[in-house]
């Protein structure tokens, strides 16, 4: 997700690696904190969807407004029709007989700090006020992004868990501030993933690690209505790894998968709705 001009492919590649090692060393310093409870039933889970909803938005307006926010997962690099999920959740609604349109504000290599500083932007809060349906993917770059700033792994390390209190807090702000422009609209947030091999020696400990992530996103997302965490890790299964363009970002068949979850959880039931291929 980190975009480096001037940088070799070995050098993304020993910077993919740090941060990998980073987020299993910190594993390890952690592993006493007891595990949290697991988050209670979503509001989707209990009201069956928004599919309803948007089906009658988009009937009422003449169109259904769907924003894309985050980096570059997000934009949907590493798909070869240039389409990251956003554009399968459009065409599945579409097929629907909703008529979308589709707003990608997304941006490669953006933190979770740069998307909060973005909504200040007059002209993107005027879409999330209008949007009917908002989806972001937001936060890989706020590891890798601090080793590629300190150069240093170890100084990275014992700054984890600043990094990741500082994501929440801005994720937080992040919800804070499209839901005081926006209280209706369902805001879908994707999860992690770990795309790290599982024949590796970390892979264990590095899934754990992400475990823990997504669970403090789930308690943000919690506190806020109509707000979801699509778990894609589910979907996105390390030992299947046709679903990858390069060490992180997924190619069509990955984004594919993306939108199934995110629909999972549009129509409040698992749907098979994209045709994944």
């Amino acid at each position: 997700m980190v975009k480096t001009i001037g940088v070799s492919v070995v050098n993304k590649r020993r910077v993919i690696a740090i941060g990998t090692c980073l987020l299993v060393a910190a594993v390890f310093i952690v592993l006493w904190v007891p595990v949290h409870n697991p988050p209670k039933p979503s509001s989707t889970e209990q009201e069956g969807g928004f599919l309803q909803a948007l089906r009658r938005i988009a009937s009422e307006d003449g169109r259904l407004d769907y924003l894309v926010l985050g980096d570059s997962v997000a934009l949907g690099k590493g798909s070869k029709k240039e389409a990251g999920y956003g554009y399968w959740v459009a065409e599945y609604l579409k097929g629907e007989g909703i008529d979308v349109h589709l707003d990608n504000r997304a941006v490669s290599g953006q933190t979770s700090d740069q998307l909060l500083k973005s909504l200040d932007d007059r002209d993107l809060l005027a879409s999330v006020r209008q949007s009917d349906l908002i989806s972001i993917t937001i936060g890989g770059n706020d590891l890798l992004k601090e080793v590629l700033r300190s150069g240093n792994p170890v100084k990275a390390l014992r700054n984890f868990w600043h990094i990741q209190k500082r994501y929440t807090d801005n994720l937080e702000a992040i919800l804070d501030k499209i839901r005081r422009n926006n209280p209706h609209a369902p805001v879908l947030i994707t999860s992690l993933y770990n795309p790290v091999e599982p024949e590796e020696p970390y892979f264990q400990t590095a899934r754990r690690l992400l475990d823990r992530w997504n669970e403090e996103m789930k308690k943000v997302a919690s506190t806020h209505p109509a707000t979801e965490v699509i778990d894609v890790d589910r979907l996105l299964l390390p030992d299947e790894r046709d679903w990858l363009a390069d060490e992180i970002h997924p190619n069509d068949r990955g984004y594919q998968l993306m939108a199934e979850g995110l629909l999972e959880i549009i129509r409040g039931k698992v749907s098979g709705a994209v045709q994944v291929r």
